[in-house]
């Protein structure tokens, strides 16, 4: 921690690091900036050292397939913290020979782990300063435990922490982080839970705390007795259930109901049979015996990518079917295989295939062939949707004991309908609400309405017949109140047609009517929605239009023609409740501007969500306004003959109830730790977004707060009802916090599998477009300065343009002055900017 290297190397990867944060914002002076580091003298060194090992190493292969600047910038990071002091606090390991008669070395691996009752927390992306955070932690702590602790520093990044302290018996490593974690409050990366986990010094200045009179000699061999034998058999799972980082203890009754989901994992009990259907009779095998022309590390990094696929994306799933495929636990017991790890770097690469092929991705042809061979199909081979439905709808089904009328609006649904149901009923509860605003964090001053774009998309017969009872049963106020409305229009239409031979004209009665069909006429459309307006805490307000429709497909076509032709400008603006307006001649239309306030709930089939957006018309932005939530596909079976489908009418008569409820709520809803959420979420897909460089990953999340928000704050407000009614205050807690980013996760995770591919090209088109006007502009003056070298001398780039002396010197002074190159001494250059830009 005093050698000088370190502190160098420390120095440099927390600046390359910051710089890599920064590629979404980058300073007008370009400090912080990618770019910059691609001349860095000890990045090119690496840059050209991995050019040579790109055919000869798994690094360099992964360095040649960065295919921008900031990916490569991110390996040489990487590497920076890699070279720097390597130390493993929790274990030595028995001594053994690779091979036979060579000398015996102790190398790191779980199978022969000796633990030492250390274990090392580490803490990642610690907001704010970190050593003020620790000390904040540390008042927390009662005596006994800060005795435990015998090493706090500041991870090589800057922004992380390493506690170095004493296990308990409690549990075993993973078990003990997330204890202490709890105890200080903190959240603690779960990924460090093996025995052969080491930790990167940094420099003495990182240094919080030491105790190096323990630190070094510390030992408890009950600790070690204990455990050391189910390290070296590869389990290092937590023990004690989920009661770390949420604090919340397991009861006994979870914990056996998750054993048993596990243990009737239906992949699971298909997997011999699918295993013999993949490679027949020679499965991989030791590598010392050929392992039959099979590497069980590579195959097993092919079953996991293959794995996450057909479960959705599901780590932990996918992480104990691996486990129980033969030969990959025998590696585990062989040599402490990192499954763990192969299932993230799996989950990398289904990651770089959803980006280059859209979320709708298969498993690789040969597990599709293997799959066509099974003469049972498994649960979920080849879903036609990787969406985790059912992950979801299990995560609502939790929350229905919390959450007023969240079982009621999903009675009768399979779990995989559960989300549609979600967002289907809080766009009617919310539609309810439209007295009430709210503040978001982007433009805190304006005020905000609860606005829903809603589309329920599944196949025929797939049950989306739930939305018409959550249409009649929530929307009951809203249709109640427009009776009225359209029995004085009727009437007056009646009188109008009565009355046209005596020339009178009965005028035309001014009403409130807000639930249309699809088939209305735009002018008497925006008439109801100029003429909906009510004095709310003595402000006029304009309320919500609702529609409704159980074919998209018929709303898109009646937006084709006639006098209710195309509302799709009104269908954007409505999401942001911006203004437009119209002036026709004719007598019976409204002229002048408006506001639209209008949600809008449809179901439909993928082909017709397919003509409502398409790759063509994306570009217009409403894809980013919807949520698009699919229906479960549906099981090839039939209910019992003569079942009768059994109605829940208390079920039903309490949504109404609550309808009527929220239908007279008004005011602003003081929901702030709930928009606070919605930032931090933001802020964490955002990074992921600027360290891919993935503009397509950026656009479709950036309406996704304006759902969680909308999707939460109805169910918010009934659970919290009592104290709204009283003090007109709402004590948000985790729970509703949960909802909201539940909601979050829901719709980003849809806004990818239906539209990513349409954004990716969007950004390919536009940018392939950008590159041939660019190339007509300047290309023969760009392409002579690309002829230069990095460093160059004056004469050369006389050279290069073919230009006289004279024009050459004026040529570099004008090429310094734009920032270009720099002068390193006389008559010798070196480029800053690798383009030129006119």
């Amino acid at each position: 921690v005093t050698s000088p290297q370190t502190a160098w190397l420390v120095a440099k990867h927390r600046e390359v690091k910051d710089s890599l944060s920064l590629t979404t914002n980058p300073s007008p002076t370009g400090e912080g900036s990618i770019e910059r580091w691609t001349y860095d003298r000890d990045f090119l060194e690496y840059d050209a050292m991995m050019s040579s090992w790109k055919k000869n190493s798994r690094e360099g292969k992964a360095y040649a397939a960065c295919d921008t600047d900031a990916k490569r910038v991110a390996m040489w990071c990487d590497s920076l913290k890699k070279r720097l002091p390597y130390v493993i606090f929790i274990a030595t390991y028995l001594k053994r020979a690779k091979k036979e008669g060579e000398e015996p070395k102790m190398w790191r691996n779980q199978k022969h782990a000796r633990l030492n009752g250390l274990v090392v927390i580490d803490f990642d992306h610690v907001e704010g300063d970190v050593v003020e955070r620790w000390k904040e932690a540390y008042e927390g702590l009662s005596e006994a435990d800060r005795e435990r602790i015998l090493f706090v520093f500041v991870s090589p990044g800057g922004h992380g922490l390493k506690v170095v302290f004493k296990a308990t018996l409690e549990g075993n490593l993973i078990d003990n982080q997330m204890l202490f974690a709890r105890k200080l409050g903190m959240t603690v990366d779960e990924s460090c839970k093996d025995a052969a986990r080491g930790t990167f010094l940094t420099t003495k200045e990182d240094i919080i705390y030491i105790n190096e009179k323990e630190l070094f000699t510390y030992e408890d061999k009950v600790f070690a007795e204990k455990w050391n034998g189910q390290y070296r058999r590869g389990n290092s799972q937590p023990t004690l259930g989920d009661n770390g980082a949420n604090g919340a203890h397991e009861s006994h009754e979870t914990h056996e109901t998750q054993k048993s989901h596990e243990a009737h994992d239906p992949l699971e009990g298909q997997l011999p049979a699918l295993l013999e259907a993949y490679y027949g009779d020679k499965q991989p095998g030791p590598e010392e015996q050929g392992g039959n022309g099979m590497s069980r590390h590579t195959e097993s990094l092919k079953w996991a990518t293959d794995l996450l696929v057909m479960t959705g994306r599901n780590k932990e799933r996918t992480e104990r079917l691996l486990r129980s495929i033969p030969w990959v636990d025998a590696i585990v017991k062989e040599r402490g295989e990192p499954v763990d790890q192969t299932v993230a770097d799996a989950d990398e690469r289904v990651r770089e295939r959803e980006k280059k092929y859209g979320a709708n991705i298969k498993p690789s042809k040969a597990m599709q062939t293997a799959l066509d061979k099974l003469t049972k199909c498994t649960a979920e081979p080849t879903p036609s949707c990787t969406l985790p439905l059912d992950e979801w709808g299990r995560e609502i089904e939790a929350m229905f004991d919390t959450f007023p009328c969240l079982r009621e609006a999903c009675q009768g649904m399979k779990v995989g309908g559960y989300p549609a149901a979600l967002f289907t009923s809080a766009a009617f509860f919310g539609t309810l609400m439209t007295r009430c605003t709210w503040h978001h964090w982007f433009e805190p001053d304006l005020v905000r309405r609860l606005n829903y774009s809603i589309m329920i998309i599944g196949d025929p017969t797939s049950g989306k017949s739930f939305a018409n009872r959550l249409y009649k049963l929530i929307a009951a106020p809203i249709k109640a109140a427009d009776k009225v409305g359209y029995d004085a229009v009727n009437k007056w239409k009646d009188d109008k047609g009565a009355k046209a031979d005596n020339k009178e004209k009965p005028k035309k009665p001014v009403v409130i009517i807000r639930d249309h069909p699809a088939r209305t006429a735009n002018g008497v459309f925006i008439t109801d929605m100029v003429n909906a307006v009510e004095e709310v805490d003595g402000e006029p307000m304009n309320l919500h239009m609702l529609t409704f429709d159980s074919e998209l497909d018929n709303a898109t076509l009646m937006q084709r023609g006639g006098q209710w032709i195309d509302k799709s400008a009104m269908e954007l603006k409505a999401f942001h409740n911006e203004e437009d307006g119209q002036a026709y001649g004719n007598l019976d239309s409204i002229s002048g501007k408006f506001y639209v306030y209008w949600n809008f709930v449809y179901t439909g089939t993928p082909l017709s969500l397919d003509r409502k957006v398409s790759e063509q018309n994306f570009g217009t932005g409403l894809a980013t306004r919807l949520a698009v939530i699919p229906m479960p596909e549906r099981k090839f079976q039939l209910a019992p003959y003569g079942t009768k489908r059994k109605v829940d009418h208390a079920a039903d008569e309490l949504l109404k109830t609550w309808a009527y409820r929220l239908d007279n709520v008004r005011g602003e809803l003081p929901i702030e730790p709930l928009v606070r959420a919605t930032y931090d979420w933001q802020s964490e897909k955002m990074e992921i977004a600027a360290f891919d460089q993935d503009k397509a990953m950026d656009m479709l999340l950036m309406r996704v707060p304006y759902y969680g928000i909308g999707i939460a704050a109805p169910y918010v407000l009934m659970r919290h009802w009592d104290e709204w009614q009283q003090q007109k205050t709402l004590s948000i807690d985790e729970q509703d916090v949960r909802l909201c980013r539940l909601a979050m996760d829901i719709q980003y995770a849809c806004q990818q599998h239906f539209f990513y591919a349409y954004a990716k090209a969007y950004f390919d088109n536009m940018k392939r477009d950008r590159k041939v006007k660019q190339r007509e502009r300047n290309s023969k003056y760009d392409e002579r300065y690309k002829l230069l070298p990095q460093e160059f001398t004056v004469e050369e780039l006389g050279q290069a343009y073919g230009i006289g002396k004279e024009a050459m010197y004026a040529a570099v002074k004008r090429l310094c002055d734009d920032g270009y190159i720099e002068r390193l001494k006389r008559g010798n250059y070196r480029k800053i900017k690798q383009t030129i830009q006119l």
